[in-house]
């Protein structure tokens, strides 16, 4: 088959046309291509020119030149995952010991618990101090708290609690409290400073040392209050006061503590506490007061 000359002419003029066509060389693109990665709209601009005074020709294809888009991450609704349950506690322990005209030694060793998860949270506590005068006892108590707080929201709580003291010194061979009630919580300056405010009634059983004493029952309203201030960092107040108000008698009890950071594990606490009890058997001092420097370790951190 036959094609005039002119025909083909016409037909692959346009390829020979576009290859005579100069194209910008490679390392120009590449260079302008690691501006644009900077970011930078000073570097980019200055590359950009440096070019177009370079090849004129070319200001058209420069300009279109752009770093390429990437499409848009899409966004997972991310769910943060609330532990199931947490647990705090430390042990506490301190010693002091005085000699010169009176040769006195204390001890006192303390462990909280705290398990706590969406709905609930658990505290167990446990207290015991020795304290001797001249190798003669002068003092001995030992206590043990068991509590359930059920969350009704972030700040409301309903919650029982129990609690067992054998304090021979204080005129009481045992007294056993338990009672039950609500509370709230407020929290102030992302938890740097948090009140929780309880009530409750319930029951008391008590016997005095007294050999003839027999175990008395009266109901009790228990009023109460924890504070804590994360004053700055590595340094932390706390105070607490209860009340336990009962027909027979009423003890009150305040502990302010003063606590310093040594490290993730260890801190030291100087301790001021306070009981007085309205009533109690002859001879025996309505309030007692304690001081005491120690060592406390986080079990959980």
């Amino acid at each position: 088959m036959y094609f005039p000359a002119y025909l083909l002419n016409l037909l692959f003029a346009p390829l020979l046309w576009a290859s005579d066509v100069p194209q910008l060389p490679a390392a120009v693109k590449v260079s302008i291509e690691k501006a644009l990665a900077t970011n930078d709209i000073f570097i980019i601009d200055a590359t950009k020119n440096a070019v177009k005074a370079q090849y004129p020709q070319f200001i058209t294809e420069i300009s279109a030149i752009k770093k390429p888009t990437k499409p848009a991450a899409t966004k997972l609704a991310i769910t943060k995952k609330i532990p199931e349950e947490v647990w705090t506690g430390n042990m506490e322990g301190s010693f002091q010991q005085r000699s010169g005209n009176t040769k006195t030694q204390e001890l006192k060793g303390e462990v909280k618990l705290q398990r706590e998860t969406n709905k609930w949270r658990n505290n167990l506590a446990t207290e015991g101090r020795y304290a001797t005068e001249n190798k003669q006892r002068i003092n001995e108590d030992y206590r043990l708290r068991l509590g359930s707080d059920y969350k009704l929201s972030d700040n409301t709580f309903l919650f029982a609690e129990a609690e067992y003291v054998t304090d021979k010194f204080s005129g009481f061979d045992y007294r056993i409290t338990e009672s039950f009630g609500g509370g709230y919580r407020w929290k102030w300056g992302g938890k740097k400073m948090v009140l929780d405010l309880r009530g409750s009634a319930g029951a008391r059983h008590f016997k005095d040392t007294s050999p003839s004493s027999n175990t008395q029952h009266e109901a009790v309203l228990k009023p109460a209050a924890h504070y804590t201030w994360q004053v700055r960092d590595g340094f932390s107040f706390e105070q607490n006061v209860n009340s336990i108000i009962g027909g027979k008698s009423t003890i009150t009890e305040s502990e302010s503590n003063f606590i310093y950071k040594v490290n993730s594990k260890l801190d030291i606490k100087v301790a001021f506490e306070l009981e007085h009890t309205s009533s109690v058997p002859s001879g025996t001092k309505k309030l007692e007061t304690y001081t005491s420097t120690g060592l406390v370790y986080k079990i959980f951190e």
